[in-house]
């Protein structure tokens, strides 16, 4: 590759391998979009992937509990279950309407806790079997699902033709340094490259979960079956927008906790069927 590469002086080399860099990556998240929502189409129409719950879809989408228990406490707060006070506590209003396991076990939690500050009360309900099982069948759903032959198929292919990139401005980087060139700039580019390929393939083990599913429910399924009138479809379609204001200001001091979950079981709605069901849709082929 030498007689090559000596051909092209910089800039030039280093513009050239940034462009093919970036058309690559475009290329390459148009293609796996488009692969994994096919396979996706594929699984079974009666699969659990198809009837998730609103906190479902939620928390696929952001990967974060947070975000589910967001949506829940902001329909209590609308039905005046909750009470918000002026020193951005939160307690319970009034006893019972609720209308689903996970707004029961919230008023539960404050009815136990009384009035207590919201970052305090998110990190609790984190640790409850009613959250943790959501995201405990969600995260066994993605694992069964980037272990199928299809997904590695695609993996390797995105690896493939990012170590050919990287190959490229290896020997770039290489002959440079035999020649006794400046090799500051292409080192640069070489290590930034590394760094980019390494999240974009983070990335794509997520992005079933986080782009092709929810896209499916907001352009497919919710318009078929006239859902997207629930609360908690519209917290997944149009998210922060529909919290209601007294809420806005008692987000603003949250970070993010440790995930207190774990993939050791599935539960939710799907329950003792999203072993099997991800075996089917993605461990076997």
């Amino acid at each position: 590759m030498r007689p090559v590469y000596v051909q092209f002086d910089n800039p030039y080399f280093i513009i050239g391998f940034i462009l093919l860099t970036f058309t690559c990556i475009v290329a390459l998240e148009l293609f796996n979009r488009r692969r994994l929502r096919k396979v996706v189409n594929g699984f079974d129409k009666s699969s659990f992937v198809f009837n998730l719950q609103p906190a479902e879809v939620v928390y696929l989408k952001t990967q974060d509990l947070s975000h589910v228990i967001n949506g829940i406490v902001n329909d209590l707060i609308q039905n005046n279950t909750i009470r918000v006070n002026d020193d951005n506590s939160i307690e319970l209003a009034i006893n019972g309407n609720t209308n689903s396991v996970e707004q029961l076990q919230i008023t539960a939690t404050l009815s136990e806790r009384g009035r207590i500050s919201y970052p305090q009360l998110l990190y609790s309900l984190r640790l409850k079997p009613v959250f943790r099982n959501i995201a405990n069948c969600m995260d066994a759903f993605k694992k069964y699902f980037i272990k199928s032959k299809r997904f590695g198929r695609l993996f390797y292919l995105n690896f493939g033709v990012f170590a050919l990139l990287f190959l490229i401005g290896f020997v770039r980087l290489t002959t440079g340094l035999l020649r006794d060139k400046p090799i500051i700039q292409i080192a640069i580019a070489v290590l930034i490259l590394v760094i980019v390929f390494i999240f974009l393939l983070n990335r794509l083990t997520k992005l079933v979960c986080t782009a092709i599913v929810p896209e499916i429910y907001r352009n497919e399924i919710l318009p078929a079956k006239e859902m997207n009138e629930h609360s908690q479809w519209k917290y997944f379609l149009l998210g922060s927008a529909v919290l209601v204001p007294a809420f806005v200001p008692l987000l603003k001091p949250v970070r993010p906790y440790g995930d207190g979950t774990s993939s050791s079981s599935c539960g939710s709605s799907c329950g003792s069927s999203c072993g099997s069901s991800c075996g089917g849709c993605g461990g076997g082929d």
